[in-house]
């Protein structure tokens, strides 16, 4: 009665001794058969009182959902590909999308769809270096830290770039990066039929380089070299040049000092009708201490950024930055106004129970002709579990200066208006 189990086991066991020694035999399955799957879900629930007029309340209900396969390398190349979904939770009619034409709600710039975020090849087979081609995502600094250039990962479509990319790291602690972008595959989605509302067409060079084997410094040095292709966006086209200085270094046993020195300088290019020649300013200054238990530590920290601008179109402009964590979550300055913006703002923060929390205070005011435009309040508690889930709690409140100057000139912007925004937020990702 035994016997034909033991022939099954034994044939099931020849079987997959067989297709070990395939993979093996057969580089390309190995390759192929040896990447890496990641798969993300995140729900989110956003509230939006705008109190522009003729502008009724949304509420946004969505899901978004990635699955990505890495494969391994196979002399030296391999590929990389993601799924992007995301879906309407309940009633879509409750918020502007941009593509659902409820435009009488307030804006929730989450329109549903599926996209292929990403789709390239990289090579590997030179040391310390890869190049990579396709469809892909780019940052040059730690989320949310992507002043110029990044992926709106606080949007439920993630921004992502048809570039070829290159990366180096032969120098110890020193880190170089130049990409050549031809499409940005914009968070508005591929619906969305607004000019350039999809995609901005555009010739640029991206360039970084970051030093950190400095003791109490890192160094920052970029140029981003960016021609815009269509006649909506042309004004955008720059060239901007830049250098950061940043460090976090002990001044105790769990202290440390924190600092940010930056400025860039930015000039028009391409067919830009408009003369640019802007500044870019940011200063920091903090302290922050950690410990062991419940009580994980705090944050102290006082802010200054300027984006200069001189009226009209002229102003310091960042069209391929992750602007949500910028001169406040509300996100009254996702464009720059032609008077540009002066934001003081004061951070602190602290951690209890594994649970991060901070709130900060925004003063916003115009670089041109010196008026305010309002200030903010920001709130905002995340709590992660087991590395892999994490639920959320964001709050924004601006208040707009009803000052002649700003409702006369930023009325069709949004900043002369208020705006209270509230995010709850529930994620998982393998």
């Amino acid at each position: 009665m035994t016997r034909p189990y033991r022939i099954s086991a034994l044939a099931t066991g020849v079987l997959l001794a067989a297709a070990a020694q395939a993979e093996e035999a057969d580089p390309f399955w190995s390759a192929l058969a040896g990447g890496k799957a990641d798969v993300a879900f995140r729900y989110r629930f956003e509230s939006v009182d705008d109190a522009t007029p003729n502008r009724n309340d949304g509420h946004a209900s969505t899901l978004r959902s990635a699955l990505g396969y890495n494969t391994g390398l196979l002399h030296g190349f391999g590929l990389y590909g993601q799924l992007e979904n995301v879906s309407v939770v309940g009633n879509r009619n409750l918020y502007n999308d941009g593509t659902n034409g409820n435009t009488s709600r307030a804006t929730v710039a989450d329109p549903k769809g599926t996209e292929i975020n990403q789709a390239n090849i990289r090579y590997e087979g030179i040391p310390k270096t890869v190049l990579r081609y396709g469809r892909q995502d780019i940052q040059h600094r730690e989320a949310p830290f992507h002043r110029f250039v990044g992926n709106i990962l606080w949007r439920q479509n993630w921004v992502s770039y048809d570039a070829f990319r290159a990366t180096n790291e032969s120098i110890e602690q020193l880190k170089l990066d130049y990409a050549f972008i031809w499409n940005v595959n914009r968070h508005l989605g591929e619906a969305n039929t607004a000019a350039d509302g999809s995609d901005y067409r555009v010739h640029g060079h991206l360039l970084n380089g970051r030093y950190g084997a400095l003791p109490f410094m890192n160094i920052e040095a970029y140029g981003y070299l960016l021609d815009f292709r269509t006649t909506t966006s042309e004004r955008f086209s720059t060239d901007t040049f830049g250098v950061r200085l940043d460090g976090a270094p002990k001044i105790g046993t769990s202290t440390r000092l924190l600092y940010t020195a930056e400025f860039a300088n930015q000039q028009d290019a391409g067919d830009n009708a408009n003369a640019i020649d802007v500044n870019y300013y940011l200063g920091e200054i903090g302290v922050s201490e950690s410990f062991e238990g419940w009580y994980g530590g705090y944050l102290a920290k006082l802010s200054y950024e300027v984006l200069e601008g001189e009226g009209g179109q002229v102003s310091f402009q960042t069209p391929l930055a992750t602007s949500h964590p910028f001169q406040g979550f509300a996100d009254r300055f996702i464009t720059t106004p032609g008077d540009g913006v002066k934001d003081a703002f004061i951070t602190l923060g602290t951690t209890l129970w594994g649970a991060k929390g901070s709130v900060s205070y925004h003063w916003f005011s115009s670089d041109n002709l010196g008026y305010d435009y309002g200030t903010e309040v920001d709130v905002l508690i995340e709590k992660t579990f087991a590395k892999r889930y994490a639920v959320g709690f964001k709050y924004a409140a601006y208040s707009a200066d009803r000052n002649a100057t700003n409702v006369a000139r930023n009325t069709a912007a949004g900043q002369a208006f208020d705006l209270d925004k509230l995010w709850l937020w529930a994620q998982v990702k393998f």
